[in-house]
Order: structure tokens, then sequence, then C-alpha cells
């Protein structure tokens, strides 16, 4: 399977909204970025990612949402408490590779190259 087949496999096939109440937005998942080979580098490498966007008008808070690539296991990663708001209109790229010290948000688990699913839930 080409990166392109992975790549609208798992943005046309998951490709998942989450609404939440007016009073915190709307996040969606807006890109994913699948068997990254040299699109977006991290700390020297280059990792799979998906992008988080804010599409309303306050800001929404991720601690305790949860992102998988099995929608089986939706709390396979699990936003900390910490995780600061995401501004209305904002985006976060988040990691999804096993390197966790490492600057950013990673959520432990990777894409596989033949084909993944995500999901975003709250």
């Amino acid at each position: 399977m080409s990166t392109l087949q992975l790549l609208t496999r798992l943005v046309c096939g998951v490709f998942l909204l989450l609404a939440t109440p007016a009073s915190k937005g709307a996040l969606i998942l807006n890109e994913v970025m699948a068997n990254n080979v040299s699109a977006y580098s991290h700390s020297g490498s280059y990792p799979d990612w998906v992008e988080l966007y804010n599409n309303g008008a306050a800001p929404v808070a991720l601690a305790g949402l949860s992102l998988t690539d099995n929608l089986s296991q939706p709390l396979k990663f699990i936003f900390p408490a910490s995780t600061p708001a995401l501004a209305a209109g904002g985006y976060l790229v988040v990691f999804c590779d096993t390197a966790t010290n490492a600057p950013g948000i990673h959520t432990g688990f990777s894409f596989s190259s033949v084909g993944e699913e995500v999901g975003l839930y709250g």
C-alpha cells in the first residue's frame, strides 16, 4: 500500500469530528500524517503525527480527551491533566511515536504502514 493510499484510508476512513458544548468550542482532527519520511522533522526524526484544530470561538480543554490508532481501544492515549487548553482558532500537532520524553505531546504509539484507524474521544 502506498503512502498516499494509507493517508487516504486514514483520513477518509475514520476522520472524526468531536463536537463539544458550545462553551468549549469544537475540536477537529484536522490532519493525519502516517509513514512520515520527510514532511515534518521533530528532534531529528520524522514521527507520525496528527493535527488538532479548534474551530470554535473559545478555548477547548484537552485534558482527559483520548486519541487512539485502534477504535476498539479508545483510551490508548489520554491527554494528561497538565495539557493546556487549545486556544480558539488554534492548532496542535500531536506526535504519534514512542519518544515520550521528547518535547511536545507524544502518544506512545505510531501508525502502521499497512493501514490504521485514528479516533479522538471526549
